[in-house]
């Protein structure tokens, strides 16, 4: 039980850390679209 509970954890730490860096990835690649339509249109 002990082990499973520690597996659980460590899942639900490493899933949170990955939409983390989703959204990051999400936000930054907006951000270079952006940036880049701006650019093209000026």
């Amino acid at each position: 039980e002990l082990v499973l509970d520690a597996s659980i954890e460590e899942y639900m730490y490493y899933t949170e850390e990955t939409l983390r860096l989703v959204n990051w990835l999400r936000r930054f690649s907006d951000a270079m679209l952006e940036s880049g339509g701006e650019n093209e249109q000026g």
